[in-house]
């Protein structure tokens, strides 16, 4: 009754079946590969598993598969035991998503901006590539504000952001570091040529 709860599946469809029936594949091979290892080698294997409903929704199971030993010591079976963790982990990954994000914007905040430009700096001194570092602000922001309200201005932030994404490339990153100040990181710059393009095509999509 507990797996028909967790899962959504019945007792009648699962008889007979493997755990693959629940398998998401959000997990890779290696993962398998050692969890096959650990219980093989007769020991207890501990993971949170991302499994997927009979709906297709995607469920967080803890588990642990220990095996099973017939009186000469080999091995016969394996039992699993598991609970439903998907609020806590979904709790933590938004945890996460507040302590590293900007909750307006979507962007990364500060904290996670330094650690991505300190990354794009060690790529650029083993690479050898250029790496550029813009810093925006709003003109008259704070006048805006006042004048149509902080929801008009969240909503120019919003648009902003949107704005500076489709700016760059997928690998770089931009970022709100407070009130209307932003800042892009731009790796991997072949040239000046390249960094007047990109400083172009932001300032284009300003004029609009």
């Amino acid at each position: 009754p507990a797996f028909e709860k967790m899962t959504g599946f019945t007792k009648a469809e699962v008889i007979g079946q493997t755990p693959r029936i629940v398998k998401s594949g959000a997990h890779g091979a290696e993962f398998y590969a050692d969890m096959w290892r650990t219980i093989r080698g007769g020991r207890v294997f501990r993971a949170v598993f991302v499994n997927r409903r009979k709906n297709g929704e995607i469920y967080y199971e803890e588990k642990a598969i220990a095996p099973v030993r017939d009186r000469f010591g080999k091995i016969t079976h394996h039992v699993a035991t598991a609970r439903d963790v998907t609020e806590r982990v979904c709790a933590e990954e938004h945890i996460e998503y507040l302590a590293n994000y900007d909750s307006l914007t979507g962007l990364p905040n500060r904290d996670l901006f330094m650690d991505r430009l300190q990354c794009a700096l060690i790529r650029g001194v083993t690479t050898g590539k250029t790496v550029a570092l813009l810093r925006l602000d709003l003109d008259d922001f704070r006048a805006m504000n006042e004048m149509f309200g902080h929801a008009a201005g969240d909503a120019l932030l919003k648009a902003v952001a949107f704005r500076l994404r489709n700016c760059v490339r997928r690998n770089d990153t931009v970022a709100r570091l407070g009130d209307d100040e932003f800042a892009v990181v731009l790796g991997e710059v072949d040239g000046e040529g390249y960094l007047e393009s990109a400083l172009e095509k932001v300032l284009s999509a300003f004029r609009q």
